[in-house]
């Protein structure tokens, strides 16, 4: 169990990536914050060949939530529960209610798109339904937990796929202000938990400077080369 009570206190008991155990306490009595505590020890995420293999194992219906789930990076509860109404094709967008009570209007990329227009005609209120075609509010299932055991993938729920989500972001160069924006976070603290992924994007950013003047780069030292001088004026 991650998380668990002494006393009044809730405690948190993880493996983080690279197999270090923490255990420790969240300093709270409210279940809530130590689960958000516990969220920024623990950034567990997927390669992209994981996923797939992950994908290749689930069931119909909950293929398509997971999909969804990495292209979106929206939370089980706004995927699962998710309504034609909250939904614009036309404009790929969706409009979903976060945990934290703010609307947040997610732009749709083509992975998510694709999935929805697969889902078109199944039910007249529901976006997503169960394998018995019903509306459901939990893919954190017995099902999804078996397609991970037999995908090789050990100690991931349902809300890493979040993680998942923003991970990959962060590693193909989206900054951490989009990400906020992206995800729904009102705290940019919730974000920081993944800027170290971005540590090899910050080689590539700031390479812009030798496409924007690509002959300075090309400048060698020689005594034709002079230093220039910036004055600034208050």
């Amino acid at each position: 169990m991650s998380l668990f009570k002494r006393g009044e206190t809730w405690w948190i008991d993880i493996t983080v990536p690279g197999k270090e155990r923490v255990r420790r306490s969240a300093g709270t009595n409210d279940r809530k914050q130590a689960r958000e505590y516990h969220d920024t020890l623990k950034v567990r995420y997927i390669t992209p060949d994981e996923f797939a293999r992950l994908v290749n194992e689930l069931p119909d219906h909950l293929k398509q939530v997971v999909v969804f789930a990495v292209a979106t990076g929206l939370r089980m509860r706004n995927i699962t529960e998710l309504e034609w109404r909250e939904v614009d094709l036309a404009r790929k967008l969706a409009t979903v209610d976060p945990k934290n009570g703010v609307l947040l209007t997610v732009p749709l990329n083509e992975v998510a798109i694709r999935v929805l227009e697969q889902q078109v005609g199944k039910n007249e209120t529901r976006v997503f339904l169960d394998h018995k075609n019903r509306p459901f509010d939990n893919a954190n299932t017995a099902a999804f937990k078996k397609a991970l055991k037999r995908a090789g993938i050990d100690d991931f729920r349902f809300h890493d796929l979040r993680h998942t989500w923003a991970s990959w972001m962060i590693q193909n160069g989206v900054d951490e202000y989009q990400l906020q924006q992206l995800g729904g976070w009102l705290d940019p603290k919730m974000v920081r938990k993944y800027a170290h992924l971005s540590d090899s994007q910050l080689g590539k950013s700031a390479g812009v400077i030798d496409v924007v003047v690509p002959h300075m780069a090309q400048m060698r030292h020689s005594r034709e080369v002079d230093v220039v001088t910036c004055t600034v004026t208050h």
